[in-house]
């Protein structure tokens, strides 16, 4: 496989690279994004718990140490989810007063 070659332009003080060849720096040859790419990206994660009774008022009652009850069994594990994509099953943990989940399963 050959390098393409690199051209610089300087516009507006911000020196810009520019593949010769047409294809952008960040791509492969087919046009997909390279993984080391992908892997950089951020990704929003959710984990929701249903609270099927909590209300508007339950909101704005919400104070520091307050106690919310939620549908979920505490037995259950809770799905991760990326959008509307399960990616995995978790658990909720404490690490260092800060709530966590832990990975137990893969989808």
């Amino acid at each position: 496989m050959t390098e393409a070659r690199v051209e610089e332009e300087e516009t507006g003080g911000t020196g810009l690279a520019r593949r010769v060849d047409g294809t952008p720096s960040n791509t492969e040859r087919d046009g997909k994004l390279t993984s080391e790419r992908i892997a950089g990206l951020p990704v929003k994660l959710n984990v929701r718990v249903p609270l099927p009774s909590f209300r508007v008022s339950d909101l704005l009652a919400l104070v520091p140490g307050k106690v919310v009850a939620s549908a979920w069994q505490s037995s259950e594990d809770i799905p991760l989810s990326c959008g509307d994509v399960d990616l995995v099953w978790t658990e909720f943990e404490v690490v260092d007063q800060t709530l966590a989940v832990r990975v137990t399963r893969l989808v």
